[in-house]
C-alpha cells in the first residue's frame, strides 16, 4: 500500500444486494468523504445505496451504449472497453474524479457496476497521487438472489451468474492491490468487531469527536434489514458448482486471504471463459438471444399482469358496489348522529338545568352550615360557663366536706372533754346541743350543695341528649373543644 500520497481512496466491490451499502456508510462514518451527490434511499433500500450519483449515471450511460445493462449475465467483450463509447465514459470519469474526489485525503467509491467495469477506471488507478485500495464485500449467492428475486423479478440462475461474474472479475482485476474481504454475514454476527476490523486495516479511527466504533455501528447498522440469510452449506449450491466453490474459498478469504489458494479462482474463472467460448460464442449474438429469451420472458409477465388486471377490475367493481352500501349506510349513520347530536343538546340542557338547581341547594345548604356553626358557637359558650360553674360548685363542696370534717374533729375534741368534765355536764350538754345544731345546719348546707351539684348535673346530661348536641359532636372531636377533666 502507498503511504506518501496526499489522497487515499478506498472503492468497495460487491455483486449487487451483498451488503456494499452498510460497508460504505461504515467507512463513511468512520470520516471519509463520499464525493459528490449520493443517490438517495427509496423502499428498496431504506437506509441509502451510498453511491455518487454521477458515477453510477455514467457506468449506466456506457452498458446502454453498448447495448447491456447491470442484470445482464452474458460476459463483456474486451473490445468494449476500446471502443469510442468507453473513451467517453473514461473523460466523465476524469471529469467527476478531478472535481470531487482528487485532493481529498480519505475518500470512498461504492458502484456494485464497478466489479465489471473496474477497465474504465484505469487512469485513475494508475494516478501517482492517489493512493487505491479495495474493500470486497461477501455475502451468500442464495441470499443476493433471494434479494433480487423480491426486488427485481430475477431468476435464481441469472442472480448465481451475476453473483459469480461480479465477485470472479472484480478478484481477478485487484490482484495487486491493498485489499480487504468482509462477508455480510460475519457483520450481521459480530458488527462492532467487524468495524473494528475495517478500521484497523483502514488505519483510521471514527474522525467524528466523541463518536467511537459502537456508536457508529449503532448508528448506521439495522440488523432488520438483512431479510435473507444463507450458509456456504446450503444444498441448492451442489447443483452450481462453480457458486458453490467460490463462496466456500472467497468466505475462507474474509478471515485471512491466502494469495497460494488463487489457483482455486483461477480454475473457476478458466472454466468459465471455456463454457463462455463454448456456448455463447459472439458475445453480441449471444446478448441479442439473451435479450430474445427476456422478451418472452417479458410477455408472459404481460399476460399474467393482464389477468390481474382483470381480476382486479372486477374486484374493483365489487368494492364499488360495496363502496355504494357504505355510503348508504353512512347516510344512515349522519342520520343517527343528528339524531344523538339533538339528544345530546336536550341532555345538556338539563344538565345545566340541573347544575343551576344543585349550585341553589349548596348555597342553601351552605347558608344553612353556617348557622349550625353559630348555634354550637353559642353552644360552646354555654357549655364552658356551665364547666365554670361545676368547677365552682366543686370547690365550694370541696371547702364544706373540709368545714365537715373539722367539725367531726371538733365533735370528738368535745367528747373527750364531756368525757373528763362530767361535773359541768350542764353546760356541756348546751354547748354540745350547739354543736349538734351547728352539724345540722351544715348539713343542710351540704345537702343543698348536693341537690344543686344534681341540678347542674341534670341541665348537662339534657343538654347532650339534645340533638343538636349531637350533631356538633364531629365539631367539638375535631377542635377538641371538650378536653377530659380529671375528677
Amino acid at each position: 500500500m502507498k503511504t506518501s500520497e496526499t489522497s487515499s481512496g478506498t472503492i468497495i466491490l460487491g455483486p449487487h444486494r451483498c451488503g456494499t451499502s452498510l460497508v460504505t456508510s461504515l467507512i463513511a462514518g468512520m470520516g471519509h468523504d463520499l464525493g459528490g451527490e449520493i443517490i438517495p434511499a427509496e423502499k428498496a433500500n431504506p437506509e441509502g445505496y451510498w453511491e455518487h450519483r454521477g458515477v453510477v449515471e455514467n457506468h449506466n450511460n456506457f452498458l446502454r451504449a453498448v447495448g447491456r445493462s447491470w442484470s445482464d449475465p452474458l460476459p463483456l467483450d474486451p473490445s468494449v472497453f476500446s471502443g469510442t463509447e468507453a473513451t467517453a465514459a473514461r473523460g466523465h470519469i476524469k471529469e467527476i474524479f478531478d472535481r470531487d474526489f482528487r485532493g481529498k485525503r480519505l475518500w470512498v467509491l461504492k458502484d456494485p457496476r464497478l466489479c465489471r467495469l473496474l477497465p474504465l477506471w484505469d487512469e485513475v488507478l494508475n494516478s501517482k497521487d492517489v493512493a487505491i485500495r479495495f474493500v470486497h464485500v461477501v455475502r451468500s449467492p442464495i441470499a443476493a438472489a433471494a434479494s433480487l428475486e423480491k426486488r427485481d423479478g430475477m431468476r435464481l440462475e441469472t442472480s448465481f451468474v451475476l453473483w459469480l461474474r461480479h465477485l470472479i472479475e472484480a478478484e481477478l482485476a485487484t490482484r495487486r492491490y491493498d485489499r480487504l474481504w468482509v462477508a455480510l454475514e460475519n457483520i450481521a454476527s459480530n458488527p462492532i468487531a467487524q468495524a473494528s476490523r475495517l478500521a484497523a486495516w483502514l488505519n483510521e479511527n471514527s474522525n467524528k469527536p466523541g463518536q467511537d466504533i459502537e456508536t457508529l455501528v449503532t448508528s448506521v447498522f439495522r440488523p432488520d434489514l438483512l431479510h435473507n440469510k444463507a450458509t456456504p452449506d446450503e444444498p441448492v449450491l451442489n447443483d452450481f458448482p462453480w457458486v458453490a466453490d467460490l463462496y466456500r474459498e472467497l468466505s475462507s478469504w474474509t478471515a485471512t486471504e491466502d494469495p497460494s489458494q488463487r489457483k482455486t479462482l483461477d480454475r473457476i474463472l478458466a472454466e468459465i471463459s471455456t463454457a463462455d467460448r463454448l456456448m455463447i460464442g459472439n458475445p453480441l449474438a449471444a446478448h441479442q438471444s439473451f435479450q430474445r429469451e427476456e422478451r418472452l420472458v417479458f410477455r408472459g409477465t404481460i399476460e399474467d399482469f393482464q389477468r390481474s388486471t382483470h381480476t382486479m377490475r372486477v374486484e374493483i367493481s365489487t368494492h364499488r358496489q360495496e363502496t355504494e352500501q357504505l355510503r348508504s349506510q353512512v347516510g344512515d349513520l349522519q342520520h343517527l348522529v343528528t339524531r344523538i347530536e339533538t339528544k345530546h343538546a336536550e341532555l345538556l340542557s338539563r344538565s345545566l338545568d340541573l347544575t343551576s338547581e344543585i349550585e341553589k341547594k349548596y348555597i342553601r345548604q351552605t347558608e344553612e352550615f353556617h348557622e349550625v356553626q353559630k348555634n354550637v358557637q353559642r353552644l360552646e359558650t354555654d357549655l364552658a360557663t356551665l364547666h365554670t360553674a361545676r368547677d365552682l360548685l366543686e370547690e365550694k363542696i370541696r371547702d364544706k366536706d373540709q368545714e365537715i370534717t373539722q367539725a367531726g374533729h371538733n365533735i370528738t375534741d368535745l367528747e373527750a372533754i364531756l368525757g373528763q368534765v362530767t361535773s359541768d355536764n350542764a353546760a356541756f350538754e348546751v354547748e354540745k346541743a350547739n354543736l349538734l345544731g351547728l352539724v345540722k345546719h351544715l348539713e343542710q348546707e351540704l345537702d343543698q350543695s348536693q341537690k344543686a351539684w344534681q341540678l347542674t348535673s341534670d341541665t348537662l346530661n339534657v343538654m347532650t341528649r339534645q340533638l343538636s348536641w349531637r350533631i356538633t359532636a364531629p365539631l367539638r372531636a375535631i377542635r377538641g373543644l371538650l378536653p377530659s377533666r380529671e375528677k
